[in-house]
């Protein structure tokens, strides 16, 4: 009888908090994820009687609920689960690393599943061995098939990102633990072949223009302040002809100004407090019936979508039109400037309250409370001049 296995690649691109304190895109949580989740399955597909199915958006660009994500395991009735995650201490750089597997507690087939995958992550890795342990997780409590969740390094260790940094060991990590997952479910190699791998070269990669790597920087791809030129640095590009030639695009009007955004009656924002009301049913992108326990309570909200929000202590989805609270417009208004009254050239200060920068790096206090001119208007941000960083709007004044 064929196996089935259900794995996913963690959280989404846009997951807040999930990522390395360089604030490169393609150092967020996800990234890092995919890599191992698609040479995961592409090894364990090429062996005989087994069906691979990956249970997140493969694109990253949305947070697939938790409650989603076990509940078609469970309904397919799945033969094993893997998440797949890189770990995060306190969002800043340390000396602290390692690679651990979580199980369900009191389950012995979880507790031997997760054994094999550390055994093997750990080939792949090399870095310190943290073991298997149990805790309270979704992903391994909810399904009725044994479930592990591999964290395989620290994103904000010194000793991991260099480690997390390299696709080949991302890849070598997620075909390793294929291969223990298939000597676990007693698999064997389909048409007796290897699977074809990619061939390998000495070459190096193309060097990208200078020009490409202004617009890329535009975009915030490089960080920001002192971690952007290191990183540019590092790469062997000159910071200040890269910086010459984003000054001339960003004063050339070569980007394409931000569309209006039409106002509207009421706002709900990352971290506002709001109620499930008592006459909802269900959570927006399942079908799964809201518990009563939930309704009427102070929730948090940890991510906002066109019609509906992320709950915190739910981590689900509920319709917009099913929670009461927010904040509206009338008293945002009142209380900050109309986003349209500052322009290029105005002068803007950073609040005090201001906690990252747009691309996801920490605003350092020295720059709190301070004034500074806007260089480029975003959608949702402004680029100051000065610190050659975008801010978000909300967080200037």
């Amino acid at each position: 009888m064929s196996k089935v296995v259900y794995i996913d690649a963690g959280h989404g691109k846009y997951t807040p908090g999930k990522r390395s304190p360089s604030g490169i895109m393609e150092e967020r949580e996800w990234f890092f994820n995919d890599e191992v989740a698609k040479a995961f399955k592409k090894e364990l597909e090429s062996y005989k009687g087994v069906k691979v199915v990956r249970v997140d958006d493969v694109t990253g660009k949305r947070d697939v609920p938790l409650g989603e994500r076990t509940g078609a395991a469970n309904k397919a009735k799945a033969d094993l689960y893997l998440s797949f995650h890189h770990n995060a201490y306190q969002s800043k750089w340390g000396n602290h690393g390692g690679t651990e597997t979580f199980y369900h507690a009191g389950s012995a087939t979880g507790k031997k599943l997760a054994q094999a995958v550390q055994d093997a992550a750990m080939k792949a890795y090399g870095l310190t061995d943290r073991g298997i342990k149990t805790a309270n997780l979704h992903i391994t409590r909810e399904t009725s098939m044994p479930a592990v969740l591999l964290e395989g390094g620290f994103m904000d260790s010194n000793v991991d990102i260099k480690k997390l940094r390299d696709k080949k060991v991302l890849q070598e990590a997620g075909r390793l633990v294929a291969g223990a997952v298939a000597k676990f479910l007693g698999l064997s190699k389909g048409s007796g072949q290897k699977p074809v791998e990619p061939p390998k070269t000495d070459e190096k990669p193309t060097k990208k223009s200078n020009a490409t790597i202004a617009k890329e920087v535009i975009a915030g791809k490089w960080g920001d302040g002192a971690t952007r030129k290191k990183r540019l640095t590092d790469a062997g590009y000159n910071y200040n002809t890269i910086q010459s030639l984003v000054n001339k695009q960003l004063g050339s009007g070569s980007t394409s100004k931000p569309k209006p955004t039409p106002s509207k009656p009421k706002e709900v924002k990352v971290g506002s407090k709001v109620k499930i009301k008592s006459g909802a049913k269900n959570y927006s992108r399942t079908s799964t019936a809201i518990p009563a326990k939930w309704k009427n309570k102070n929730l948090t909200v940890q991510q906002v979508g066109k019609d509906d929000v992320l709950i915190k202590e739910v981590y689900s989805w509920v319709k917009k039109s099913d929670l009461v609270g927010g904040t509206s417009s009338a008293s945002t208004n009142t209380s900050k400037p109309k986003p349209k009254t500052i322009k290029k050239g105005s002068k803007v200060t950073i609040k005090n309250s201001a906690k990252f920068y747009a691309t996801g790096q920490s605003i350092p206090s020295k720059y709190k409370g301070k004034s500074f001119t806007v260089q480029q208007v975003g959608k949702n941000k402004y680029l100051l001049k000065e610190l050659y960083s975008w801010v978000k709007k909300s967080d200037v004044q």
